[in-house]
């Protein structure tokens, strides 16, 4: 069976890594400016950390460049049962995208529309983020401000108040972890969400009969991601309209395409155990907080049906550059 934490590795690792890098450029540059605020005792800006105006552009470049990786991941996994989708594995981004595009008919407003959903989700994600750093940081400048302490114990105080909220770190050469969380789910989600749009062209759903759900098999699986492992459902199962992955926070699962030709694996639906018994507790198996939905069904061009989904041939090299 394919290694599924290695196809996602290579379809979308490299997009990770270049974007957690820029999380820590982005945090360096809000921890600056927190402190010069704090240092000039500017109240009016005190605990303000601007990571969305330098963070957005990026990783909504992100998640459009995992969406077509896993457009092509689809095709990829699809050639041998239909030849007409077969795409070069050498391609770079902007010739994928032509290919892509060569096979839809979409309008510029469709394509500008795909284009704003992940625009806005990158911003809806980070300004959360963004509140709840800046709670922790005013609540340690209020401290700081009320104890009378040194400048240079209250930058002490905001330096932990940062690595608190997961903007930084005290180890060389790693990311902020909260900023990091982000940016690999939400790449994660956008790959998903290309490899469900890449499944409802019609000559893969002619012979596609459905999926099943596999997990990385090492011991950082959640106990409910673990009893989803194996689990197969049709293609037109109500199940992946709330289970489709990633199901959670970092989330590795994913799922392997059940061709009506596939002579080795079962075409029988096999669903998961409502609830399972992990220590003394009986918890249900369901995704996580957040993560009950399919991705595909929202990431994808408005007025155009998910068979044509495509993206925007856009010059992305100004802001991060990467082949997939």
């Amino acid at each position: 069976m394919p290694d599924p934490a290695a196809i996602i590795a290579a379809d979308i690792g490299k997009i990770q890594t270049v974007g957690a890098a820029a999380t820590a450029v982005a945090a360096g540059k809000a921890f600056a400016g927190v402190l010069r605020s704090f240092r000039r005792g500017d109240t009016q800006f005190w605990g303000r950390v601007d990571i969305i105006i330098q963070l957005a552009p990026i990783l909504s470049d992100a998640m459009l460049l995992a969406w077509l990786a896993g457009i092509k991941r689809g095709r990829l996994e699809a050639e041998r049962h239909v030849p007409a989708l077969r795409l070069a594995h050498s391609d770079t981004f902007e010739e994928a995208v032509q290919f892509v595009q060569q096979r839809a008919s979409l309008s510029d407003d469709d394509l500008r529309g795909l284009v704003g959903q992940f625009d806005a989700n990158a911003v809806a994600v980070l300004h959360t983020a963004e509140a709840a750093a800046e709670a922790k940081l005013q609540a340690a400048i209020v401290e700081a401000t009320r104890e009378g302490v040194h400048v240079r114990e209250g930058v002490k105080r905001l330096s932990q108040a940062f690595i608190d909220a997961g903007l930084a770190t005290r180890q060389k050469r790693a990311h902020p972890w909260l900023l990091e969380t982000i940016f690999r789910t939400q790449t994660a989600i956008a790959y998903g969400a290309g490899r469900w749009a890449a499944d409802q062209d019609e000559a893969v759903q002619e012979i596609l009969w459905g999926y099943e759900y596999v997990t990385v098999g090492d011991d950082r699986v959640r106990p409910t991601h673990v009893a989803l492992d194996g689990t197969r459902a049709a293609k037109d199962s109500s199940f992946w309209q709330r289970f489709w992955p990633p199901n959670g926070w970092s989330c590795r699962c994913s799922t392997l395409r059940i061709f009506v030709d596939d002579p080795f694996v079962r075409r029988t639906t096999k669903l998961p155990e409502p609830t399972i018994d992990v220590g003394d507790r009986e918890i249900q198996v369901v995704p996580d907080r957040g993560f009950a939905f399919n991705p595909g069904t929202v990431f994808r061009p408005p007025g155009a049906a998910a068979a044509a989904a495509t993206v925007r041939a856009i010059p992305v090299g100004s802001r991060i550059a990467i082949e997939i």
